[in-house]
């Protein structure tokens, strides 16, 4: 994957081939499939009350679809931690307005 000078992620565009939960999705780069971890948000886990009703939410919105990635950070687990846009559209906000996460105060400047 492409790095800048700072060794962070630059813009990404890729595939929704799956969401794991309300704050974690699958998505297919030309480099290969990918993890990613929807950054500045949570979501409830999918065994907590609100976790199934995230998960499809965010599949029915992103599925098959192409996103654009601006990548944070890459987490403990590998996964890149990116906000997720869906054209002009702020994913990851739209889950918060949505009422299916919560903003994360602390890794979040907006």
């Amino acid at each position: 994957l492409p790095f800048t000078a700072l060794g962070l992620l630059l813009a990404l565009t890729g595939t929704v081939t799956g969401v794991i939960d309300g704050d974690t999705i699958k998505v297919q780069l030309p480099e290969g499939p990918i993890h990613v971890r929807l950054a500045h948000i949570d979501a409830p886990e999918s065994y907590q009350p609100g976790g199934g009703a995230a998960a499809r939410a965010l599949h029915a919105r992103l599925m098959a679809q192409e996103v654009s990635l601006q990548v944070v950070s890459r987490n403990s687990e590998e996964r890149l931690v990116a906000v997720v846009l869906l054209g002009d559209e702020n994913v990851n906000a739209w889950m918060v307005k949505q009422g299916l996460a919560w903003a994360s105060r602390e890794s979040s400047l907006d």
